[in-house]
């Protein structure tokens, strides 16, 4: 071989280097960003576990509620009714009409 062609040949591999170089830079940098992704990912489905959890945390009480209500509305329209006895007052109420 003559020197041309070594002096092409050494310039081609030093080229293959610094481009290996670059590749391997950039997938350890791809391979951090996805492990960052990963962590946030995991600390928005933790967030969205609470979220959802105080949802329905709240909608279970609002159904409480309208439930209690319906129920007490139903138990006056029985008693106005005659169809059950109205509730008898505690003894210590003193409440006169």
């Amino acid at each position: 071989m003559n020197i041309p062609t070594e002096l092409l040949l050494a310039g081609f591999g030093l080229l293959l280097g610094i481009i290996g170089w670059f590749v391997k830079r950039a997938f350890s940098r791809l391979d951090t960003l996805e492990a960052a992704l990963e962590e946030h990912k995991l600390s928005c489905a933790g967030c969205k576990g609470q979220i959802l959890n105080e949802i329905m945390d709240k909608m279970a009480r609002l159904i409480d509620e309208k439930m209690e209500l319906w129920l007490n509305k139903w138990e006056i329209t029985l008693m106005n009714e005659g169809r059950i006895p109205p509730r008898r007052r505690p003894q210590g109420s003193k409440e006169e009409k």
